[in-house]
């Protein structure tokens, strides 16, 4: 078995008999950096990756309650516009968790005071 810590154990998955799912180094990394962000902090968390951002965004909800808004290639122009609004005007979404091929140039928003990206995770 994996080393990574179990999560979501509420939630059960038709590939696997054992309910949630074992975290990677990276994002048991990821999630131990946010549990130290303050609060009031906003955080955009950037992957090359759809498949770990979905398991981030389980953590995060499912976990700890955190609100997230996305900003990927399967979510359209109009969406993701207005998940970017939610973000920046709602204190109550955190998180802007977003694929480098979609958020990583020309993107700018100032309302994130803390980045963290899954290369620089280490």
């Amino acid at each position: 078995m994996g080393r990574g810590k179990v999560y979501c154990e509420n939630i059960r998955t038709p590939v696997s008999d054992q309910p949630g799912f074992r975290a990677t180094q990276k994002i048991d990394k990821l999630i131990k950096w946010f549990k130290g962000v303050p609060e009031d902090d906003k955080c955009i968390v950037l992957s090359f990756f759809k498949g770990s951002l979905d398991l981030v965004e389980g953590i995060l909800h499912h976990e700890f309650g955190v609100n997230c808004v996305r900003y990927d290639g399967d979510i359209g122009k109009e969406t993701r516009e207005r998940e970017l609004q939610q973000f920046k005007k709602k204190r109550n979404y955190r998180v802007l968790l977003a694929t480098v091929q979609s958020g990583g140039v020309g993107l700018n928003i100032v309302e994130g005071e803390r980045c963290r990206s899954s290369s620089t995770i280490r």
